[in-house]
Formats: C-alpha cells, sequence, structure tokens
C-alpha cells in the first residue's frame, strides 16, 4: 500500500515493458480492491437480509423463480479461482494427494485469501496512525544475536 509513490517511476522506466508494468500496477492496486470490495460486496447481501425479514415470502418466491442462480454465479466467481488451486497444485507438484484432499487444499486456500481483507484494513489503519516500518516480526524462540528492528 506505500507504494503506489511508485507508480510515476515504474510507467516512466525504460527497463520495464508496458505489460511488466502493468502486471506491478495490477498487485500494487490489490489491497485498495480488497478494501473496496469489504465495502461494496457485503451491500447486496445486507439489503436482501433487510428484504428478508421484512418481506420473508416475497424474498423466497424470487429465490425460487431463479434468483438461486446469481448465488450461484456470485460464490462460483468468489469462490472458483482458489478453488482451482488445488486441483493444479496435485496436477502439477503432488500427483500423489488424493482428489478429494487436493480440493480441501483449494477451499484452505480460498480461506486463506480471504483473510487479506482483515489484513488490508490492518494496514490502512497502520498508515493512518503513520506506523509505517518494516521491521522482521520476532519469534519467541529465536535467540537474540544481534541488534533488534524496533517498528515506530
Amino acid at each position: 500500500m506505500q507504494c503506489l509513490r511508485y507508480v510515476r517511476r515504474i510507467w516512466a522506466s525504460r527497463h520495464l515493458s508496458t505489460l511488466g508494468a502493468t502486471e506491478m500496477m495490477y498487485y500494487l492496486s490489490q489491497p485498495w480492491l480488497q478494501l473496496l470490495g469489504t465495502l461494496v460486496y457485503p451491500i447486496p447481501l445486507l439489503l436482501l437480509g433487510h428484504r428478508a425479514a421484512s418481506a420473508p415470502g416475497e424474498v423466497w418466491a424470487w429465490f425460487t423463480d431463479g434468483a438461486w442462480v446469481l448465488f450461484a454465479v456470485y460464490g462460483l466467481f468468489g469462490l472458483l479461482p482458489f478453488l482451482i488451486w488445488g486441483p493444479v497444485y496435485r496436477m502439477r507438484c503432488a500427483p500423489s494427494i488424493g482428489w478429494g484432499r487436493a480440493i480441501g487444499y483449494g477451499f484452505a486456500y480460498a480461506i486463506y485469501i480471504y483473510t487479506f481483507y482483515i489484513t488490508s484494513w490492518r494496514a490502512v489503519v497502520r498508515l493512518a496512525r503513520g506506523r509505517n516500518g518494516w521491521a522482521k516480526t520476532r519469534r519467541n524462540t529465536e535467540r537474540i544475536t544481534g541488534d533488534v528492528a524496533l517498528d515506530h
């Protein structure tokens, strides 16, 4: 998130192709898009919940008349890119694991990816508070042999 200041230098660099610079922009935009997603994606579900509380029969009729397809597509686009990782990993790296475990890996990866929604908000709070240090995480089991980086 702190690297957005390098956007102009990335685009001006003669060492990067347009495709390379575009890829960097994609990765630099991800935390910001995740923040946007945490604000935008829940809105339809909150509106649906409100409507279901006030008119449950109408919502049920709407859902059974075909609206369930919207939820299937929503779930498909929200999970499928991550779920396919498990079977791809099985085919390329670990053919000895079963398909069930590979699909389980895909679900675990999806859950892991969704933790970035939490960490993106944490990063924004750190930026807002002026805490932008990159100190290494200290592990309690490590012996301290030298200077310790401090997070300011």
